[in-house]
């Protein structure tokens, strides 16, 4: 791990910054710190992945052309480790079939060598906002959904699901009116007040659990 490397508390997310270039990675972390993004930086993936799970990471930036492991493998390694947080890759002497394979890979952003380092940070200050977003509103509403009781559970799906109290009441085998009171409670510990709301703030088919951090 770079020498160079910043502390801050860990209760902030960073970009982490993965180059074997002490050049790219002094220039590239002054340009986030400037910017008031926190940077780690590694000069390889291995020093990466064995403080991995220390920070919580808004985006990873990640040369392609790395002694040891890879680019394309720690890519392939991140995605396995927490696959909702973005990667940026950038690369001074990419084939195309590389570029392919990254992209393919999950890769949102790739930069080549030299790159303009205001787009770069304009690129990855978004990717990370709103990974840090979509995991913080997924926290929230785990957090809610803990405090629902298994039945509270049962009749929420089934509230999503679009039926109606008649029909909740027939397939759980209860009254309407316990129904009406499970949906009650359902709004109270969610803090929604209607069951499109509650449909709004669940995570979506295909939102990815949050695992970094």
């Amino acid at each position: 791990m770079d020498s160079e490397i910043n502390q801050f508390p860990g209760n902030r997310w960073c970009i982490a910054l993965v180059d074997d270039e002490v050049s790219v990675r002094q220039m590239l972390s002054h340009v986030f710190e400037s910017a008031g993004l926190l940077c780690q930086s590694y000069e390889s993936a291995e020093s990466l992945l064995q403080s991995f799970d220390t920070y919580e990471y808004g985006c990873f930036v990640i040369d392609l052309e790395l002694p040891g492991i890879g680019g394309l493998e720690l890519q392939t390694e991140i995605r396995s480790r927490c696959a909702e947080v973005p990667v940026v890759v950038i690369s001074g002497t990419a084939r195309v079939r590389d570029v392919i394979d990254s992209y393919s890979n999950g890769t949102r952003y790739f930069f080549e060598k030299p790159f303009d380092c205001e787009d770069l940070l304009e690129k990855v200050r978004s990717l990370a906002e709103a990974s840090i977003a979509f995991r913080s509103r997924y926290l929230e509403i785990e957090s809610r959904l803990r405090h629902l009781s298994l039945r509270e559970r049962e009749v929420m799906h089934l509230l999503i699901a679009g039926d109606k109290t008649v029909q909740i009441a027939r397939k759980l085998q209860i009254s309407p009116s316990t129904v009406e009171k499970h949906r009650l409670r359902i709004f109270d510990k969610t803090g929604t007040s209607s069951v499109v709301e509650l449909i709004h703030c669940m995570p979506r088919e295909g939102d990815i659990v949050p695992c970094c951090g």
